[in-house]
């Protein structure tokens, strides 16, 4: 007696600590607490990764170009490729896991947070930090998508950095041209100047000083700042100053260069320094302006910020070109010695300046053209142009010259020069004649603008188009455009594994035209709703019709695209199949739901037996009883427990066998014996129909009685009572047939293509009746063709259903 307690105790806290930890193990399918992705490395120990390794744009971020980032939607960074560190110079151990709003400017964040993710804008410009706090303008792509079952967004970042700084100073440099092509005065010229410098360069004062010949000093003739600077002092002082020496501060080069001084409060040889103190001045820069080789004067530049120690080429480049600028337009302005034919000079002298006579010798060469093809004035002085022209183009120059003598001109002319290393230059070029006192053309002008730059932009811009154009045609998102009827305008390839239609199919017909009829009013009412509100829509979720004729379930978004006078034009936007995600959200819930209603079933058996035995006197039949119930049950949770985990083991792929030479008729025999109780249960029997040939077969003796287990017990279950279950076994050539009939009322014929499924249950009364996980079948047919043989079924409705598999003999 006293054992029989013990006994039962101990089964009991067993039991229930089974019950425990199957609780939670549900509870966490539930609530999907999962951190990280779990991995195994090849000793088998779990490790966690941020992403998983198979993640599917992982190898393409890898080997692209530009950067790019995966984070989670808390916008922690969960994946970077190199170009992303390089650009931020820093290292994963640094970023991985941090958020991403710490590398962006301040000022953008809050954008980043409600327009590119809440919003789902698709792209935008957006400056983001390096290590060193260096600001970095970069066009940002956005995409979102849902990887290990978590939402993440992936951005493309691509540094436009020195192109946007190269625009503005080409936009800063068109601007400066125009100002001095449209002005006649040099205030006013200096007044709409400087705010272009201040806005692109950072400057905020200008000192203009002008070499006069006669009194052999310089002349301060302008002096200008941008408004609200208070730099009185700084004024005074300057217009003071009586500069007699060529070298003032070290400004003066013939080599139009920029010096400049990084804080001028630091410099105590700077005569202006106690002023610039009081008004706040610090960095400064300086220029030359030498019209034919000889100094005429400087300009200064002066801002309330220390000089960067990164000196930017690109900006003393614009400086230098500046200088060249504002000297052409001060020596026209103050000297009036440049003809009229120049004025189209000015409006280019940014660029290439130099003039020939008709027979191509230079008879001017601007610092402009030095610049660009390296040859110094002394070298190009009195030498036939044709120095710069590539062999194929030498004829070019005379063909033009006779055209200049004829009274034309010739703008936007594209053709190649070569420097003084030999390297080739793409130009556009201007042509005008210099006329002498009696109208005949003595000189030509010529002003070429280096399109090598531009070309190379422009190359690479079409470039990164066309990346970013494959990049769309091969996400397994479908992006589409159609418009405000609905009418399809584009779709890229990916809409075919979706819907089974090829783009041109797509192209020209409604979306209507994939909704049923069931949901064609509904979405229709809707969309017309947003196309009143010119509104897009995120994570919609719609069934569209496959051309199969099946159903397929995408989540879109999209967003409005509203054109000129706010014009409505359409949508613009992305769909992605869900079909398989719900599929699956569906088994899961169905596998919580009978996993439950099975793990409890048992469990509440055993504990009210135990319960009784407990608290009551029973009577030794009584108490028999209770054990059998609580044995039996045990052997069905146990059975129950067994497929789930054969189940998780043939997903991982680790189901192990132990393959034989076995008699299949010992497997057979013995799984009608162990199944007799059963039968009994519902009122049914088990009879061998014909006698059992000799059948040896390699297989794994234990797995094999587990599939006939199974077919005898669905059998069973589903016969009528005093019902027969018939089993057989025949030698069919090379192989050998197991079947397993009942006459039971069938399987509905919607349910056969799912039989074999897991956790494949034809109804909820067959569930409630028969019992079971669904994982039966599922099992079993992964166990027959790990024995590289076929099971099958044949049944009717009514009449009963018969299952077989077929095994290969042994020779």
């Amino acid at each position: 007696m006293e054992d029989d307690k013990e006994e039962l105790k101990r089964l009991n806290d067993s039991l229930n600590e089974r019950l425990r930890e199957a609780e939670e193990t549900l509870e966490a399918i539930r609530s999907g607490q999962v951190d990280a992705v779990v991995l195994k490395d090849s000793q088998g120990k779990r490790v966690y990764s941020l992403i998983s390794p198979d993640h599917p744009y992982q190898i393409f971020f890898d080997n692209m170009d530009e950067a790019a980032v995966i984070l989670s939607k808390e916008q922690i960074i969960l994946y970077a490729n190199h170009n992303f560190f390089e650009l931020i110079g820093s290292t994963a151990e640094n970023v991985l896991g941090s958020s991403i709003l710490n590398l962006l400017y301040e000022k953008d964040r809050t954008y980043f947070t409600s327009a590119l993710l809440k919003e789902k804008k698709k792209k935008a410009e957006l400056v983001i930090l390096s290590k060193s706090q260096e600001p970095r303008i970069v066009l940002v792509s956005v995409f979102s998508g849902m990887w290990n079952e978590d939402e993440q967004v992936c951005l493309l970042l691509r540094d436009i950095t020195e192109l946007k700084r190269a625009q503005n100073y080409v936009r800063a440099s068109e601007a400066i041209s125009k100002i001095l092509s449209e002005t006649s005065t040099l205030p006013l010229a200096t007044q709409l100047v400087l705010p272009v410098i201040q806005e692109n360069l950072g400057w905020e004062v200008m000192v203009i000083w002008l070499w006069n010949k006669q009194q052999h000093k310089f002349h301060c003739i302008d002096i200008s700042h941008v408004e609200g600077m208070e730099i009185g002092a700084f004024k005074k002082k300057t217009l003071e100053l009586d500069i007699k020496s060529k070298s003032l501060f070290e400004y003066v080069s013939l080599t139009n260069r920029p010096i400049w001084k990084k804080d001028i409060t630091e410099d105590s040889k700077f005569i202006r320094r106690t002023e610039a103190i009081e008004n706040g001045l610090r960095g400064a820069l300086a220029f030359s302006f030498n019209p034919n080789s000889e100094l005429a004067g400087f300009i200064e530049l002066f801002r309330r910020t220390p000089f960067t120690d990164n000196v930017d080429n690109l900006m003393l480049d614009l400086i230098s070109s500046l200088g060249i600028s504002l000297g052409i337009y001060i020596q026209k302005l103050f000297l009036d010695q440049t003809k009229f034919q120049y004025a189209k000079a000015l409006d280019l002298s940014l660029n290439s300046i130099y003039s020939v006579d008709i027979d191509g010798i230079v008879t001017r060469w601007y610092p402009g053209a030095q610049k660009t093809y390296g040859w110094s004035a002394e070298e190009m002085m009195g030498k036939s142009i044709k120095t710069i022209y590539p062999n194929h183009t030498s004829q070019e120059f005379d063909e033009i010259s006779k055209m200049i003598v004829n009274g034309k001109s010739l703008d936007h002319f594209e053709s190649q020069r070569i420097d003084k290393n030999g390297k080739c230059i793409l130009v556009n070029s201007s042509y005008d004649s210099i006329l002498d006192l009696f109208g005949k053309v003595s000189e030509i002008i010529v002003v070429e603008q280096d399109m090598t730059l531009q070309n190379d932009l422009a190359l690479h811009l079409t470039e990164s188009n066309a990346r970013f154009n494959s990049f769309i045609e091969i996400t397994e998102d479908w992006i589409w455009e159609f418009d405000k009827k609905g009418t399809f305008l584009f779709s890229n390839l990916a809409v075919y594994p979706i819907l089974g239609y090829q783009t041109e199919e797509i192209l020209g017909k409604s979306l209507l035209y994939f909704v049923s009829l069931e949901e064609r009013d509904k979405i229709e009412h809707t969309l017309q709703e947003l196309v009143a509100k010119k509104e897009g829509w995120s994570h919609v979720v719609i069934p569209l019709l496959h051309k199969n004729g099946g159903c397929r379930w995408v989540e879109t978004n999209a967003k409005a695209l509203v054109g000129v006078n706010d014009e409505f034009i359409g949508f613009r936007g992305c769909s992605r199949d869900i079909t398989e995600s719900r599929n699956l959200e569906r088994i899961k819930n169905e596998f919580i739901s009978i996993m439950s209603h099975e793990i409890r079933t048992p469990l509440t058996s055993i504990y009210g037996g135990l319960r009784l035995l407990i608290s009551k006197e029973l009577s030794p039949y009584e108490r028999q009883e209770l054990l059998a119930n609580a044995y039996k049950n045990s052997i069905r949770l146990t059975n129950i427990i067994n497929d789930t985990v054969d189940f998780e083991r043939l997903q991982l792929g680790k189901l192990v066998f132990d393959f034989k030479s076995i008699n299949l008729g010992d497997v057979v025999l013995e799984s009608i014996k162990s199944s007799e109780i059963i039968a009994q249960k519902f009122d049914v029997s088990i009879t061998l129909d014909g006698t059992l040939p000799h059948a040896k077969v390699k297989g794994d003796y234990s797995r094999l009685l587990q599939v006939m287990s199974n077919l005898l017990s669905n059998a069973i279950k589903f016969s009528p009572s005093h019902g027969t279950v018939k089993v057989a076994m025949t030698i069919e050539g090379e192989k050998v047939r197991v079947s397993v009939s009942d006459k039971g009322p069938g399987i509905p014929k919607d349910f056969q293509p799912k039989v074999f499924e897991s956790f494949a249950q034809a109804d909820s009364s067959d569930r409630r009746t028969a019992g079971g996980t669904g994982l039966g079948l599922y099992i079993s047919k992964s166990i027959i063709e790990s024995h590289e043989g076929i099971i099958q079924f044949i049944t009717k409705q009514g009449e009963g259903t018969t299952f077989f598999f077929d095994l290969p003999l042994v020779s």
